[in-house]
């Protein structure tokens, strides 16, 4: 996705009813293993609850395999003005710094 300052509403879609946000889709980064995501799993808790005291999200956590344990992938929503902001937030969340995730931002719409 290509840099969008203000993502727009669709025109059919009222702020009244809906609320944009972004979502942060993380994923195991090449060449790494669960080795790596639990070396920085300590400083990435500590910047999600400080997104959390901020309210900058809504929610967060990581995606199960079937057989329950943590698959490596997660997701967290940012509450920011602008999808810019939001790649920075991802950039600095220290799991994507460190290189043990990647991570993809889309925009997305909840309804109230």
């Amino acid at each position: 996705m290509t840099s969008k300052d203000a993502v727009k509403l669709p025109p059919n879609v009222s702020a009244d009813d809906f609320r944009l946000q972004y979502i942060v889709l993380t994923s195991l980064a090449a060449g790494k293993t669960m080795v790596d995501v639990h070396a920085n799993l300590k400083p990435h808790l500590a910047f999600v609850q400080e997104l959390d005291d901020k309210h900058l999200t809504n929610f967060h956590g990581p995606f199960l395999s079937l057989d329950g344990t943590n698959s490596g992938m997660g997701m967290y929503s940012l509450l920011t003005s602008t999808y810019d902001e939001a790649v920075a937030i991802a950039k600095a969340d220290p799991m994507h710094a460190s290189g043990a995730r990647t991570f993809e931002v889309r925009p997305w719409l909840q309804k109230l």
